[in-house]
């Protein structure tokens, strides 16, 4: 098992576990850096359109790790748990109440089923 642990520069905590390795998670998280970088910019652009508060607009751009390790644990063998402090948690509650959050996440799992099924392993092995 791979297991990696993050804090913040606020103090949360991110523990993400891959619990069954495949072949494919290795090309997967090669790619996850461009990922991250278009679900910010995707997110950056929601929250703008949906006036998401200014204080909240550059502490977004630090969660997007959150949103993406959320979609990881819906679409492969990852477990991922967290811990807000407060600050996080206040951009995390008024994020969610313009849907930042929920849109953010679906479009990371959007994707990553994407490159999944693009990468598709032979008829013969075990999908994700």
């Amino acid at each position: 098992m791979v297991e990696v642990l993050a804090l913040n520069a606020k103090g949360s905590i991110f523990v993400g576990r891959i619990v069954k390795w495949d072949d494919r998670l290795h090309g997967l998280c090669e790619w996850l850096p461009r990922l991250a970088a278009d679900l910010e910019m995707h997110v950056d652009g929601l929250a703008k359109k949906r006036r998401l508060d200014a204080i909240h607009l550059v502490a977004m751009a630090n969660l997007t790790m959150h949103m993406l390790n959320t979609a990881l644990a819906k679409t492969t063998p990852v477990r991922y748990a967290y811990a807000l402090k407060n600050a996080d948690q206040m951009t995390i509650a008024a994020a969610g109440a313009l849907s930042l959050i929920a849109d953010g996440i679906a479009f990371a799992e959007q994707a990553i089923q994407e490159w999944l099924d693009k990468h598709a392993p032979a008829s013969d092995a075990e999908p994700l």
